[in-house]
């Protein structure tokens, strides 16, 4: 790991400050690069980190118009949590659902989503310069993530830069051609135009030298005799076609077309926030067929001899020298991306003291993307991948933090975690960044910062960790525990015993061909992670360089007493060398599986290669098939091991050397970081109770990274090689041991000493009262915009039209079983009904049956005029809703004829204009006639969508509408959570007015989230004709209910409350237009049954008499501990709960010590007792010492509940929604005495 020393940073600030006004002294440069810490600047830097080891979230700057008031409260809310800076995102489109818009082409997945104002504009470029001073006044950095706005073909800078004809032009790939021929027989050929190489090899003939064809090609054409020297012989064309990868001014240009900008467009102010650029899923499809034009002489100036007669063998075995060709060609091409592309961006980032990180392709698991995976990633200040979902990246983060220490970069990014969902939980995220801690990765990028989620209706793999959660007052103390871990393990250096060997070499020579497969099972390195065995991997570039000094190898700090290789076949030579040669100086080799046959000094069958591996492993690679395990040493201590499967790996390195650490025989994860005068280790998946050996001395410390607290950590006993000690954290949570110059505190208790325990339960029923968080100033979670924070509402209803009851009278009592009831969801209804018929008729005679009562099988067809289809909004694009609601409502999913029909009203006698869909009717018929319009239009709107247009005069009142579909399919719904694309065949219905026909379609950038028909001046549908329908409905409430609001398209008549009823002169008041509030006669402390009768109005029946949720006021109520999204309405509730409790304690129980142990909490929580604080827990165990707290007698204990958003999201159309589990799950017990 590269630091800073003091002097530099100093002298590096005072230029920079040199530079600058003097008002602005905010400079984000160098934030987050390690210092050497001194003994006292270690743990006050842990205690108060210093600035740039924070969350450095994606910040997705789509959802909604860049505004700077709105972005002021957002940097204000982040700049109090332990947020060092943001990578700003933005996502791409689909081009299957933005279809005409990619026509012309795209970069990778899909044209970048530009926001408002578009990205790169000059109206952005004046934003991002206050944004970035903005960050700056605030202690934050500010840097462009690449995604999508990178990817050539989106028409951005490197569509500038590459669309120049000097790239375009440019002979950049091989295209090499296999063409058998017979001895003694003729072969004629039209060369390609950019002909490099044609040779001839014999078949069967390992030893023989291409013979250049040259000679015999002219005109374009090669005409050539085979001699009949051999049976047959192949002729290989190569000739080279256009890519730009290795241009010499690929890099150089990109930096001045987009780095350059940045400075240039941005006053000093504004460059002062510039830091955290991000290069993500890099397009740059380096292969071992890339090529240069001066290839040739780049090659012979580097490896001495000339390529072009060999190049044949980067794509066909030509005998024992293909392995090398392709390991000398490999090395030359990417050393010319090294200088041409990444090195020049490198620097830029770099010299101005920036984090520049990455989440490249194959993240490490595919060594060959870009041609050597780890060379392409080490030229990142911040080599990096991502942590997608509930998986796991140790190994990715494992790769990206061995090229971190290996090429002394500052730090290792870490993206996580994506696509999670809205009910993501503290307690899963702290086991999994922990368990990401542990593989190296210690700068956080949390993936979801959102500028805005639009109603609740964008998302880009969520969720959103950030002040969008209803936890967020918790989730700052998270990220100050990630704030703290990722300090101090990016301080000193990483101690580990095992290198492993990085296999590009064995996927170089032996299958080029495939760069994108997972070509090698990393698997197997888990087994020595799950064990406590810590390593690096290791190229072998850092390899070459290693010195050898008392039996270890020693290179960019690290120092490695194991080499492991595992099916390694080939590898350079002068890294075979430095085997032998460790071997030699007493080093410690362990090969499992195929064992090295090949290098580039020259291929295969090299006797001098297998003279060394048999002096190492005391045989060849051809003789691991007859020999499962074996030891060859020599008189200096060397040791040279075989095995062939990773069975006897881990004892056999537990036998071989003494491990850093080990903890029993059941294992567990470790990383160890050194500094100046301490060890530091992060331990994971221990049992507790477990003596864990640590090969350190010292005063042994447990640093609490949640609060910055530090305590002595008491050792069972010191060897002469290390400490003993006993941990007891729970499995899934880490530990920070720390040891310090000083004398170790003795455990002198025994583990059978503990005295007895007193569980007593607390049980029954606990005050609780709402505290919302859903802040919905900005219309995050429901459009449009409102200055209140949304609490609990009831969304869902069980409603029945009052003549279906007959003359039941029981119906509103909170009894009575209303199961057979219609469900619905706020704002749906079933304006139509639909019949699905499997004849083979035709629409007249399908109408015919509709007509004489034939086909009657009619089903209410629910949707929303603004939302669509519940649950089936229409294709959305990747990774979650992007505020769209398909225009087209009618889902033709059924076979084999589907039939829709309606009643609508004319106001007036006039024309009018019937609209339909994607697929037009094949019979429409309008009080029974099969309409015959001579204006019929049929269009197609710019999102590729057709409608097709029918003007009709009709008389002023009721009409029947019958739509006919024919040759209708079943098309069920496929599709993934990170592609919404709904491919089933649809259409729309809609009448309006003629002169009103002009609907401005909507945009994800709206006011309001709807079809386009929604503020349409459409004509009503209603099934019944307009006819009045009282309609009952039923729903559970929530604790503490005093009130209820109401916005109805209908008349509110009755109300009943737990089957009491509300006096309507007195307690329901009208606010008008469809308002109401319902006061209750006194507060419910219990979750209620309301019981409401309704009329709704023409076309609003079912649940779409309800425009918006009803919304309750609540005081406080009662509850028992539990899931609270099983009780009533707060299925819908997301935010925070406070529940109050008081337990009486005796002085003698006080004295003994007490626990307050919550059992399980969902998602997080603080506790009071008697008005004090007595913490704030993010993750289990959730529990407390309450001692210090109690008193005698009567003691009051507060326990604040915040939720995950998964409850606001059930009733959305997102794949994401979560699992609603909210609240003090329990079982709750104080737990007397027993410490």
């Amino acid at each position: 790991m590269r630091k800073i020393s003091a002097r530099l940073l100093s002298l590096c600030a005072l230029w920079f400050a040199a530079q600058q006004p003097a008002a602005a002294q905010h400079t984000q440069r160098f934030n987050g690069w390690p210092t050497a810490a001194t003994a006292q600047e270690l743990p006050a830097g842990f205690v108060a980190p210093p600035a740039g080891y924070g969350n450095v979230p994606f910040f997705w700057l789509n959802g909604d118009t860049l505004r700077r008031d709105r972005m002021s409260d957002i940097l204000d809310t982040l700049a109090t949590s332990a947020t060092s800076g943001f990578s700003v995102s933005y996502i791409h489109k689909n081009a299957n659902i933005d279809s005409v818009e990619h026509k012309s082409g795209y970069g990778m997945f899909g044209h970048t989503e530009p926001g408002e104002p578009k990205v790169f504009s000059p109206a952005w470029w004046e934003f991002w310069n206050w944004f970035s001073g903005a960050c700056a006044d605030r202690g934050m950095g500010l840097g462009l993530d690449d995604y999508t706005v990178g990817w050539y073909g989106n028409g951005y800078y490197p569509d500038e830069v590459y669309n120049q004809p000097k790239y375009k032009n440019y002979q950049g790939k091989l295209d090499i051609t296999a063409h058998p021929v017979a001895a003694g027989a003729t072969l004629t050929l039209t060369l390609p135009e950019h002909t490099v190489s044609v040779v001839a090899l014999p078949e069967h003939n390992q030893k023989e030298k291409p013979i250049d064809l040259t000679a015999t090609t002219g005109a374009g054409k090669l005409t050539w005799t085979a001699p009949s020297s051999a049976k047959s012989y192949t002729v290989y064309v190569t000739a080279t076609q256009p890519d730009y990868l290795l241009h010499p001014d690929n890099g150089k240009e990109l930096v001045e077309v987009y780095f350059d900008r940045f400075e240039q467009n941005m006053n000093q102010k504004g460059r002062d926030g510039m830091n955290y650029f991000f290069q993500d899923e890099l397009l740059y499809p380096l292969t071992i067929l890339s090529w240069a034009e001066d290839m040739p002489a780049q090659f012979r100036d580097r490896k001495g001899y000339d390529i072009l007669p060999y190049l044949a063998a980067l794509k066909y075995d030509i005998g024992d020298i293909t392995a090398k060709i392709r390991l000398d060609y490999c090395d030359v091409v990417m050393t010319l991306a090294e200088e041409r592309y990444f090195k020049p961006i490198f620097d830029w980032n770099d010299s101005r003291g920036l984090i520049y990180g990455c989440d490249n392709m194959g993240r490490g698991k595919q060594p060959l993307h870009y041609l050597d995976y780890f060379r392409a990633t080490s030229w990142f200040t911040a080599p990096g991948n991502d942590a997608p979902a509930r998986g796991s990246s140790f190994i990715q983060t494992k790769v990206s933090s061995s090229i971190a220490h290996l090429y002394e970069r500052p730090r290792t990014w870490l993206e996580a975690f994506h696509s999670m969902g809205w009910g993501s939980k503290t307690e899963w995220l702290t086991e999994q960044i922990d368990h990401h801690f542990l593989a190296g990765g210690n700068l956080v990028c949390m993936h979801g910062l959102y500028y805005s989620t639009h109603g609740g209706w964008w998302e880009w793999a969520p969720p959103c960790f950030h002040y969008h959660m209803p936890y967020w007052p918790h989730m700052k103390k998270w990220l100050e525990y990630t704030e703290r871990v990722s300090y101090l393990m990016s301080q000193g250096h990483h101690v580990c015993d095992i290198a492993i060997l990085y296999p590009t070499e064995t996927l170089q020579a032996f299958s080029p061909d495939k760069p994108y497969d997972d070509q090698y099972n990393f698997s197997y390195i888990m087994e020595l992670s799950n064990a406590g065995l810590d390593y690096d991997l290791i190229d072998n570039r850092s390899l070459v360089k290693a010195d050898i000094k008392d039996k270890a190898l020693h290179v960019s700090g690290e120092s490695y007493k194991i080499l492991l290789i595992k099916d390694i076949r080939a590898l350079r030579y002068e890294a075979l060398l430095k085997l032998r040669d460790f071997y030699r100086g007493g080093g410690i080799v362990l090969a499992i599986g195929d064992l090295p046959e090949a290098s580039d000094r020259a291929g295969s069958n090299d006797p001098e290669v297998n003279k060394i591996v048999k002096e190492i492993f005391g045989m060849t690679a051809a003789q691991t098939e007859t020999i499962a395990v074996k030891a060859q040493k020599n008189p200096t201590g060397g040791v040279g091991f075989y095995l062939n499967t990773t069975e006897d790996m881990v004892p056999l390195i537990h036998r071989t050397i003494t491990p850093d650490f080990r903890a029993g025989t059941k294992g567990g994860k470790v990383l160890h970081r050194r500094t100046d005068d301490r060890d530091v280790y992060m331990v994971m998946n221990v049992e507790p109770g477990t003596d864990c050996f640590f090969r350190a001395k010292g005063n042994a410390q447990l640093w609490n990274a949640f609060d910055g607290t530090m305590q002595p950590l008491p050792v069972k006993r010191v060897t002469g090689e290390g400490t003993v000690i006993r941990l007891d954290t729970p499995y899934n949570r880490s530990s920070l041991v720390v040891f310090s110059p000083g004398e170790p505190v003795s455990d002198t208790v025994s583990q059978t000493e503990k005295p007895p325990q007193e569980i007593i339960p607390v049980e029954g029923e606990w005050e609780v009262e709402m505290l919302p968080t859903l802040d919905n100033k900005w219309g995050d979670f429901r459009l449009p915009a409102t200055d209140e924070k949304i609490g609990p509402e009831a969304r869902r209803f069980r409603f029945i039209p009052l003549r279906a009851l007959g003359k039941t009278k029981t119906w509103m009592q909170p009894a009575y079983n209303d199961s057979t009831w219609s469900v619905g969801t706020y704002g749906f209804g079933a304006p139509m009904e639909v019949l699905v018929d499997g004849s083979s008729q035709k629409a007249d005679g399908l109408a015919a049956a509709v007509f004489n009562g034939t086909l009657a099988d009619w089903k209410p067809y629910s949707f929303s005029w603004q939302y669509g289809v519940e649950n089936n909004p229409g294709s959305q694009g990747y990774h979650g809703l992007k505020g769209r609601v398909d225009n087209n409502f009618l889902i033709l999913d059924k076979g084999r004829n589907m039939l829709f029909r309606t009643q609508f009203y004319a106001p007036e006698t006039d024309f009018y204009v019937l609209i339909t869909g994607n697929v037009t009717p094949e019979g429409i018929y309008i009080d029974g006639e099969n309409i015959r319009s001579e204006d019929i239009v049929s269009r197609e709107g710019p999102n590729g969508q057709r409608e097709t247009r029918y003007t009709v005069n009709l008389r002023k009142g009721w009409h029947s509408l019958l739509l006919v579909f024919t040759n209708t399919t079943d098309q069920p719904l496929h599709q993934e959570p990170y592609d919404l694309l709904d491919r089933r065949t649809r259409s729309t219905a809609v009448i309006l007015p003629l002169a009103d026909t002009a609907v401005k379609e909507n945009t994800p950038y709206d006011d309001i989230v709807a079809m386009k028909w929604y503020r349409s001046n459409r004509l009503t549908f209603d099934p019944n004709a307009g006819r009045p329908q009282k309609t009952i409905y039923r729903f559970e409430t929530v604790p503490g209910l005093s009130s209820l609001r109401l916005d109805l398209a209908g008349h509110l008549e009755k109300a009943w409350v737990d089957g009491m009823a509300i006096n309507a002169k007195t307690n329901i008041r009208t606010k008008g237009d469809g308002r109401y509030e319902i006061v209750l006669p006194v507060t419910f402390p219990r979750t209620s049954e309301m019981t409401l009768q309704i009329t709704p109005d023409p076309g609003a029946g079912g649940t779409a008499v309800f425009r918006e949720p009803v919304r309750f006021i609540c005081g406080k109520g009662v509850m028992n501990a539990g899931d609270w999204s099983k009780n009533g309405a707060l299925l819908y509730y997301s935010g925070g709960m406070y529940y109050r409790k008081t337990v009486e304690l005796n002085e003698q129980q006080i004295a003994r010590g007490v626990t307050l142990d919550l059992g399980k909490v969902s998602a997080s929580c603080e506790i009071k007792v008697n008005g004090k604080d007595a913490g704030i827990h993010i993750y289990s165990p959730f529990s407390a010492d309450i001692t210090p707290y109690l008193h005698p007698g009567e003691n009051r204990i507060e326990v604040l509940v915040y939720s995950t958003l998964a409850n606001h999201y059930q009733t959305s159309p997102t794949p994401y929604k979560g699992d609603p589990e909210a609240g003090l799950i329990g079982p709750v017990r104080l737990i007397v005495g027993g410490k």
